[in-house]
């Protein structure tokens, strides 16, 4: 287990069960697309880090089930797993968290997500209620369990490691996307972007929750080297 984990009680029982519910999902569910398979390469779609405009953008399939782990893929298939470039985006981890929030609050959420942030959402009307909730322990693992709120590094990990040979930060998303359609030999189209009008992911954090978010993602700050300051991230929701 990577150690930057369990640095805060309540934390670790959501990720537990997705490795569980992947480990048996993965021998029955298609998680490796035909793409994948002429390209050797493969994309683990992290939630909230642009996986959608990374499909257009590369003219990818997308599988039944886009957020399947780079643990599960192994499962899926180990020689074709450990032979091909794998690749994934990351974000900020304040930004994300502020993405996801938001995503979950509107009714544009597919059904699975509209339905479970009603029974999960419905005391965080903002995002500082959100806060609250998440300042809590038990509160805390209800909501991390649902796969938005999931670090990052449990999508990108195989034992406990990082599987991925490139992370492409999500404020450079377009000179990644060059670089895989450069390595591939596929012609890349231009990234679409969802434009936010929430501004600053700062703005919402108080030092106590910008420090609680910071202890709670731990691994995915070691995984993508951000800092609560490197600014304005928010050009994709």
């Amino acid at each position: 287990m990577n150690p930057a984990r369990g640095v805060i009680d309540g934390l670790g029982f959501g990720e537990a069960y997705h490795a569980f519910w992947w480990r048996i999902a993965a021998r029955r569910r298609q998680v490796l697309t035909d793409w994948s398979r002429r390209h050797n390469a493969l994309f683990i779609h992290v939630p909230k880090a642009a996986g959608l405009s990374v499909y257009a953008a590369l003219g990818m399939e997308r599988p039944p089930d886009t957020h399947a782990p780079a643990a599960a893929c192994r499962i899926a298939d180990p020689a074709f797993f450990d032979g091909a470039f794998r690749f994934a985006v990351v974000r900020n981890p304040w930004d994300r968290l502020v993405s996801a929030y938001h995503y979950l609050s509107q009714d544009s959420a597919f059904p699975q997500d509209r339905v479970w942030a009603r029974r999960r959402l419905s005391r965080a009307p903002d995002f500082a209620s959100f806060m609250a909730l998440m300042g809590q322990s038990w509160t805390r693992n209800q909501i991390m369990g649902w796969r938005h709120f999931l670090p990052q590094a449990s999508f990108l990990e195989v034992r406990g490691h990082n599987a991925m040979e490139l992370l492409i930060p999500f404020e450079a998303l377009d000179d990644g996307l060059a670089y895989v359609a450069s390595r591939l030999g596929v012609t890349v189209k231009a990234a679409h972007r969802n434009r936010s009008s929430r501004g600053d992911y700062r703005r919402y954090y108080s030092d106590d929750t910008a420090a609680l978010v910071a202890r709670i993602y731990a691994a995915d700050i070691v995984l993508t080297g951000a800092r609560f300051d490197d600014g304005d991230r928010s050009v994709r929701s």
